[in-house]
């Protein structure tokens, strides 16, 4: 008897034949975007309704070669040929998740005249003679600045090279000066460059005031490799009348008894100088009021003369014997109690040339923090007319580089500042294909969840889009299309914003 065999009756949807595999953009390149046509019969009794979108099982013949899972996007008619014996032959196709698709073209893409448009937070710098344009945005308010986050600067005077001050990056002016003034006694005063609302830790401003122009040559050193980020410093000299030179003169004789006295700036301390104290004496007193005294010598060659030479810092005027600082007095010298042997007894004044030299101590850059500043490495910033160059350090934080006189940001001018770009430019745009298949791409469950994308069709959009340096615009975009059974396809025409700018 002969032998009979069967293919079973087909009650679960077999797959039958080899699978078919279809590449339709093969013709740009791309194969990563295909679809698998797998043959099937079953039972026409049995075969029930697939959803579109279900993945592949092993009973569907499982995925494709490549690993990816696919996913049913169509289903063909049945084949009608075996109906007579209940079975039918038919098809359905499987894709994976298809991802975009990029293809390069070349487009005019002419840059409207932004000459005269108002947009609020963004104003224009246009240069007729190269017919580009530069975008300011309006000042980019920081959260805070500093200058110094950590360490110690030292300082060695030129008098005595073995000893050496440190000075914290964060210390205020009077504890500054009076570790400088303990190892170079011509350090008169030490200033925080600050600004408002800006941390202590800001660069140093240190005075040096002589009268012995020999020291000119003299100059002390600093160690600033301690301090964080690194810093540098910098000396002026200048000669000018910078002493107040007071006497106190008897003519034809001597002080005889008595006491005179010198009141402090803010009338809280006195010194009391006795008749006959030597001049070393005189000076120690009178420093201990106020560290200004520069030097006493007394002379009683022809009349009696004390005189003090006292560093007038910025006086603007002097009169009856007080001296005065920014229009406020600063200190009242008192010779009512003094006794003498001559005809006459005064007090004078008068300017007195002396050497300021000035020794900034500042940074290499800012740290300016600013939440979501969008800054890149490379930018620059717009400060008091001077462009810096920003270093990003992260998406809160930058460091802007210190070059101003002042070696500090002038706050809260800066503003950032964009690329130079011409108009009407050729540019290569970008055709982005997307593709959703609904049920199958994540949020994309009917045709009506495709997103409408946001086109930049308007001069001001298409400013926004510079002055935000947003990647990629879209300047044109289709409604959704079916391409294949299940699959919908948005083209979008997108150009690079990093194309539109010219540098040259």
């Amino acid at each position: 008897m002969a032998t009979h065999y069967s293919d079973g009756d087909f009650t679960e949807a077999t797959p039958t034949g080899a699978d078919v595999r279809h590449m339709p953009f093969l013709n740009i390149g791309n194969q990563s975007n295909y679809m698998i046509e797998r043959f099937i019969m079953q039972n026409i009794a049995s075969k029930a309704v697939v959803p579109l979108g279900t993945a592949a099982t092993a009973d569907d013949g499982g995925n494709s070669d490549t690993g990816d899972t696919l996913y049913l996007i169509n289903e063909s008619p049945l084949d009608q040929g075996l109906a007579a014996v209940g079975q039918a032959r038919y098809s359905r196709l499987w894709a994976p998740q298809w991802a975009d698709i990029t293809v390069y073209d070349g487009l005019s893409f002419p840059l409207p005249d932004f000459r005269g448009l108002i947009y609020p937070g963004i104003s224009f710098a246009y240069d007729e003679t190269k017919l580009r344009l530069a975008i300011l945005l309006d000042p980019l308010i920081p959260e805070s600045v500093s200058y110094w986050t950590a360490g110690t600067w030292t300082y060695t005077g030129p008098v005595s090279s073995t000893e050496s001050a440190a000075v914290n990056f964060d210390d205020n002016s009077l504890t500054a000066t009076a570790a400088l003034q303990a190892v170079d006694p011509i350090v008169y005063n030490v200033s925080k460059v600050t600004n408002p609302a800006v941390d202590p830790s800001s660069p140093f401003w240190m005075d040096r005031l002589y009268r012995d122009t020999s020291l000119a040559n003299e100059t002390p050193t600093f160690d600033l490799s301690g301090l964080t980020p690194a810093g540098a410093f910098e000396r002026e000299t200048s000669s000018s009348n910078s002493f107040r030179k007071i006497t106190i003169t008897v003519t034809a004789g001597d002080l005889t008894a008595g006491t005179w006295t010198f009141t402090s700036q803010d009338g809280l301390v006195v010194a009391t100088i006795n008749y006959d104290d030597a001049a070393e004496t005189i000076l120690s007193k009178l420093q201990v009021v106020d560290t200004c005294f520069d030097s006493v010598t007394i002379d009683n060659s022809t009349n009696f003369e004390i005189s003090l030479y006292y560093a007038k810092r910025q006086f603007s005027g002097a009169g009856n014997g007080y001296y005065v600082l920014n229009n406020q007095v600063v200190a009242a010298i008192d010779i009512t109690g003094l006794s003498h042997n001559g005809s006459a007894i005064a007090k004078a004044e008068a300017a007195e040339t002396g050497i300021l030299e000035r020794f900034t101590v500042y940074p290499s850059s800012a740290r300016i923090t600013k939440a979501a500043h969008k800054l890149q490495t490379g930018d620059l910033v717009y400060v008091s007319s001077v462009n810096f160059v920003v270093t990003r350090i992260d998406a809160n934080t930058f460091d802007v580089a210190l070059e101003d006189s002042n070696h500090q940001i002038a706050l809260p001018q800066y503003q950032p500042i964009y690329y130079w770009y011409t108009r009407a430019k050729q540019v290569r745009s970008r055709f982005v294909f997307k593709f959703y298949i609904p049920g199958v791409t994540p949020g994309i469950t009917t045709p009506a969840d495709i997103p409408v994308p946001a086109v930049v069709d308007h001069d001001y959009a298409l400013l926004e889009a510079l002055a935000n340096q947003t990647a990629e615009i879209t300047i044109g975009a289709t409604k959704p299309v079916i391409i294949f059974p299940g699959v919908y396809q948005v083209r979008l025409t997108n150009v690079s914003i990093f194309d539109l700018y010219d540098e040259s």
